[in-house]
């Protein structure tokens, strides 16, 4: 047998010794062991979230397809795959032929081996991709925490600079001070708007006569401050001394550039300066919030075209090129997108019994959420009376003339933005409640013959539908890979699976309850290629 490697090791690893070098070694061993002789190496020293991994595995997926090797080998599932694209990709491959040599496990899988070999392939999968999303999550958590705290949580805005804190021996924590180059030409940036007399391209103009510049970044080290950039810095609150992040503000521990008077009249004359058309109605392209690109994972897109000889107007889905200018993803016109949808729908599968389940998960999970739900509002809530007793001392300290009028004018905007932040939240709560309630009570009422109600209706209300069913869909020319949302994702695997178990059987018999349990919650539907057989 003839097989390739993939060896991924993180930087964390490398730091604890675990070198690219150990793992291929031991690839290589158990290959041997194998008796397969391997053609190429594909070595990956970074996370799998760095652009330089996923450029890598495109590079194996097209070796796959191009020189068909008889099997991959791997030291861990999570070293291969940490996303549910990928995990298909590699599942379709299995389907065709491949086998990959898990070697922390000792197993092969193929597509002969045992349902719980192939199901623990996928679980750990989707163990690694879980891992992921509680990671983002946890570092979303911790940032926001920081800016919470006063302390910005990304790269310090231009006219600033990070630098580590002198106070931390360990030189771990990083703090934020002005940058004695680029702060007092965005001080002089509010000051000349704020005068008057500057439109933003000839204060643009001015800024970089004068020497200011951008953000540096790898493929723009020194670019000219642009209208967009300089608007971005008029807009950022961060220079009167607030954090904002995530829509929210809080007091900042750095230095202010400027006194928020600056900032306020500035925000005027943004305002009166700012002059457009009212734009044409915009065109709403129904599919469009649901795919993405299964080339390069850029947003798909859509617009209208007259077609030829004005036979239109049509609708089109195309990439967007976000991410690759070159992406070979085709055309395809909104009739294909709605049947590829309709085709997916088409293997969903319930009866009474399954009905009576999902109505069951639905209330336990809505009870379970009302719990959660009734806890946050108890927190907003009392947020909300901290804040509002906050606002009546700071007036007090005012009327006994502890602070001076600037002084209570700049606390008072930060205590109302942040109470209109915990009201929105409220509301906030409130809308989710009402419409996950909405949506759960109505699914179930049009579960079956899914597929020709969803062809019956409008396309809002197949957008609407989709909203409901689908979590994300992934468009590659004629493929369609679709991640349905929980608990739907088993009425898919089981549609598809009794359509298979009948096909074999003769159109038996069937117990779609029993291969429910034994799938995993994730579950795809292709759509074949052009020129293929459905």
């Amino acid at each position: 047998m003839n097989g390739i490697i993939w060896v991924r090791v993180s930087s964390a690893e490398q730091a604890k010794g675990y070198s690219p070098d150990a793992q291929l070694r031991e690839l290589r061993e158990a290959a041997e062991k194998k008796s397969i002789d391997i053609t190429k190496i594909f070595q990956v020293a970074e996370s799998a979230k760095v652009s330089s991994s996923r450029k890598q595995f495109k590079e194996l997926v097209n070796f796959i397809e191009l020189e068909k090797p008889d099997v991959l080998v791997t030291l861990a599932i999570d070293r291969l795959t940490r996303n549910p694209e990928d995990l298909h990709t590699l599942h379709r491959f299995i389907e065709n032929g491949l086998k990959i040599f898990v070697v922390n496990q000792g197993k092969i899988i193929s597509k002969t081996s045992s349902p719980s070999d192939r199901f623990t392939f996928l679980l750990f999968g989707n163990i690694a991709y879980l891992d992921n999303l509680q990671r983002g999550e946890r570092v979303k958590m911790g940032m926001t925490e920081k800016a919470r705290g006063g302390t910005y949580p990304s790269r310090a805005p231009v006219g600033y600079m990070n630098i580590p804190d002198p106070a931390d021996p360990a030189g771990q924590r990083r703090i934020i001070i002005i940058d004695a180059a680029k702060g007092p030409l965005v001080r002089a940036a509010f000051d000349l708007y704020a005068q008057g007399g500057h439109s933003l391209a000839t204060l643009r103009d001015e800024l970089n006569r004068r020497g200011l510049r951008q953000k540096s970044t790898a493929k723009h080290p020194n670019a000219p401050m642009s209208i967009h950039g300089l608007e971005v810095i008029l807009k950022n609150p961060f220079y009167h001394g607030l954090v904002t992040w995530n829509g929210q503000s809080w007091p900042g521990r750095h230095e202010p550039l400027i006194p928020v008077e600056i900032f306020n009249l500035v925000q005027a004359r943004l305002s009166a300066n700012r002059s457009y058309s009212k734009p044409a109605a915009k065109k709403n392209f129904v599919f469009k919030r649901f795919l993405k690109c299964g080339y390069c994972h850029s947003s798909i897109t859509a617009e209208e075209k007259m077609g030829a000889h004005k036979s239109g107007p049509y609708v089109y889905y195309r990439c967007t090129y976000g991410k690759d200018r070159n992406c070979p993803q085709n055309h395809f016109r909104e009739e294909d997108i709605d049947q590829i949808f309709a085709e997916n729908l088409g293997q969903l599968y319930i009866d009474k019994a399954i009905a009576e389940k999902i109505r069951e998960g639905l209330k336990r999970s809505h009870a379970a959420q009302q719990g959660s739900d009734k806890r946050e509002l108890k927190r907003l809530q009392s947020e909300l009376t901290r804040r509002t007793n906050h606002l009546d001392l700071i007036y007090q300290d005012r009327l006994d003339g502890t602070i001076t009028k600037e002084q209570y004018k700049e606390k008072q905007a930060v205590i109302q933005q942040e109470l209109r932040n915990v009201q929105a939240d409220i509301e906030k709560l409130g809308r989710i409640n009402a419409k996950c309630n909405e949506e759960g009570s109505a699914i179930i009422d049009l579960l079956k013959g899914f597929k020709n109600t969803y062809l019956a209706t409008d396309l809002e209300g197949k957008a609407e539908i989709l909203n409901v069913l689908v979590d994300r869909a992934t468009l590659r020319n004629g493929d369609l890979f679709i991640t349905w949302k929980k608990p739907f994702d088993l009425l898919f695997i089981l549609g598809e699976g009794v359509l298979k178990t009948r096909a074999w059987q003769g159109h038996g018999d069937s117990n779609p309850g029993l291969m429910a349990e034994n799938h995993l919650s994730w579950a795809s539907r292709r759509w074949p290629r052009k020129g293929q057989q459905k």
